[in-house]
């Protein structure tokens, strides 16, 4: 469906994961997707794969899936942790 289409035109109810990934996969597309988001009863218009996560964010309630978690920057590397030394 997603490679078919020209864009997208998503009814969210904020929860719905297969939503989540067929916004994603559309945008991987550069297909511009407008999502009705039924609790706040208002449109937004997507056109590329971070305001995913600003839509996300602004749900608050929303778990993002893992097709939107590998939209999020890794994490900077921290310190390794050192071996600690056991004493019997």
């Amino acid at each position: 469906m997603v490679e078919d289409a020209d864009y997208g035109f998503m009814l969210w109810d904020g929860a719905s994961r297969g939503t989540q990934n067929d916004i994603v996969q559309l945008l991987r597309r550069n297909k511009p997707t407008v999502v009705y988001l039924a609790s706040e009863k208002r449109f937004a218009t997507l056109r590329e794969e971070p305001e995913v996560l600003q839509l996300l964010n602004s749900q608050g309630s929303a778990k993002p899936n893992q097709a939107v978690l590998d939209l999020e920057p890794p994490a900077e590397p921290g310190p390794k942790p050192r071996a600690r030394k056991i004493s019997a």
